[in-house]
């Protein structure tokens, strides 16, 4: 059997669990009074225009009523009889069974906000069911009413239907232009901008660009903490890092990660505001053969506290100096694997340089480097590949230094630094 539309599959699908699920079957205390437990509260996200189910579980009404409300004070259906004006609006139940559905026909973008299923008993048993509809005009959601006494006190502005702490500012322009978005496209440089649908472009027109806006868009910080609290499946979370993949392979052909740009957006609305910013400009200076001087700084417009700074520094190779071994410059091969390892280090957040010490003579490092706070943390750090300084160079070093004169048949060995 084989359900494609996805209300019917939805229907189908609870009545699996109300129906066959062995533990919720069993007979129930009735001198307990109804329940709600076992309804289904999972945020929903439908498109202007479609056909939604917001399900529903009680468990021994008896001869209480259920009510479907917008809010917790409007009233849109008691038992299966419709009391708003809206046609759009009916209850889905079969008599005697446990699950009432609330079937909204042709939802629109101001159908966005909090549906609550109520129990008259006292007190009054709720369940919450957040619907958020995207539209193609991007455009704001319709306010929930000052009485809904569920609305969140804090948030000062609103996304599709997700909140955030304080009011959407993110414009990443400066970000964009640096890295070659074109005029045309700069509109979707503001998170603002995508919420009032005022790009002044079709995203087709920039999808060769997004890359680019995207990575500017979540500024060098983490979202994906944030994300997965709002139920971004894994494959969706590439704007959660700030990356961008166009939707191509065999697992994104059967899952639209449009239905999650919202939670998104807030998330990446918020975090621009409290999460540490990523470091910037990673430099070393050898010092000995076994230990560097590390520096890095923070992007001038970075004013997001930071409690730490974590490096990590891996050993890749472990190479032999001309000068040390009969062999020309050369990789040891053997146990190559066993070789490569991390040594972690945490700074205080007020630091911008630190000393590195009891690393491998004439090794190649990896190092990156990531910002944290109490509330969450950055992107790791490009990585400086560095080289420390073999036995020899490190004498002649310290010879320099003494201002004594020295010749190393290394000469034509060259140096340097460079950022993968």
């Amino acid at each position: 059997m084989a359900f494609h539309h996805p209300m019917i599959l939805q229907i189908f699908l609870a009545y699996l669990v109300c129906c066959f699920n062995p533990l919720l079957a069993q007979e129930s205390d009735n001198d307990a009074g109804p329940s709600l437990k076992d309804s289904l509260q999972k945020p929903q996200v439908a498109v202007s225009g479609s056909n939604i189910l917001l399900t529903c579980v009680v468990r021994d009404l008896g001869n209480h009523t259920l009510l479907w409300k917008s809010g917790v004070s409007k009233v849109l259906t008691a038992g299966t009889v419709r009391i708003t004006s809206d046609s759009r609006y009916s209850v889905l139940h079969d008599k005697g069974g446990d699950v009432f559905f609330l079937q909204i026909v042709n939802v629109t973008h101001n159908d966005t906000g909090l549906c609550v299923c109520e129990v008259n008993t006292d007190p009054p048993l709720r369940s919450f069911h957040r619907l958020s509809v995207l539209t193609d005009s991007l455009v704001a959601p319709a306010p929930h009413p000052a009485s809904d006494e569920h609305t969140n006190s804090t948030a000062v502005e609103s996304l599709w239907g997700y909140t955030t702490p304080a009011p959407i500012s993110h414009n990443y322009t400066q970000c964009c232009v640096d890295n070659s978005v074109p005029d045309e496209c700069i509109g979707f440089c503001s998170i603002k901008n995508i919420l009032e649908g005022t790009t002044g472009i079709h995203p087709t027109k920039c999808d060769p660009f997004f890359a680019n806006i995207v990575s500017c868009m979540a500024d060098g910080k983490n979202h994906v903490p944030c994300c997965e609290r709002n139920n971004v499946p894994d494959v969706c979370q590439d704007m959660c890092v700030g990356e961008y993949t166009e939707q191509t392979d065999d697992v994104r052909t059967h899952l639209s990660c449009g239905a999650f740009t919202a939670p998104t957006l807030a998330c990446i609305s918020e975090g621009v505001d409290t999460l540490p910013s990523r470091p910037a400009r990673l430099d070393a200076e050898n010092i000995t053969d076994t230990s560097i001087l590390l520096r890095w700084s923070l992007d001038e417009n970075s004013i997001t506290p930071i409690e730490y700074f974590h490096i990590n520094m891996t050993l890749i190779s472990n190479l032999k100096h001309p000068d040390e071994s009969k062999d020309a410059l050369k990789l040891k091969t053997e146990g190559l694997n066993d070789n490569i390892s991390t040594k972690k280090y945490k700074v205080k957040g007020n630091l911008r340089q630190f000393k590195i010490r009891g690393l491998t003579s004439f090794g190649l490092y990896n190092i990156t480097m990531e910002s944290t706070n109490n509330l969450g943390k950055s992107l790791p750090s490009y990585t400086l590949r560095i080289l420390t300084l073999s036995k020899t160079e490190a004498k002649e070093k310290l010879k320099k230094s003494r201002g004594i004169t020295w010749t190393s048949s290394s000469a034509n060995f060259t140096r340097h630094q460079t950022m993968l």
